[in-house]
């Protein structure tokens, strides 16, 4: 087959996915799908974040949860504490960091994919 085949037969096959989704409903469904993922994922910020891990440094911390006591040590001996929250739905729901920025981001990609990618796909 030469590359002048190829691309036409990727072009109708493309193009025969595309009509039969529209003409089943199912095209439309999940378009609404990924706009509605598209329009949560812009809803969700990081407010108060402290990085935990220092490219030379073991990535030791305090949970939110210590004792007063506890944290005042905290900064004498090199340990952070845990700060900020996630906002979900443009700062509507709140969720306090059990970490930092990026585990909480991941965690949250993980929802999406075993929640929102699996049910949907089922």
């Amino acid at each position: 087959m030469t590359p002048s085949n190829v691309v036409a037969v990727l072009r109708w096959l493309v193009r025969d996915t595309f009509r039969q989704a529209t003409a089943s409903g199912v095209f439309w469904l999940m378009a609404t799908i990924i706009v509605v993922a598209i329009a949560f994922c812009l809803s969700v910020s990081v407010r108060g974040d402290q990085p935990l891990r220092r490219p030379d440094d073991r990535p030791d911390f305090l949970p939110r949860q210590a004792s007063q006591e506890e944290k005042a040590k905290a900064p004498l001996s090199g340990v952070d504490v845990v700060q900020g929250e996630l906002l979900l739905a443009f700062g509507a729901f709140r969720v306090e960091l059990g970490r930092d920025a990026h585990d909480a981001v991941r965690f949250l990609q993980l929802i999406l994919a075993g929640a929102a990618a699996d049910t949907a796909g089922i």
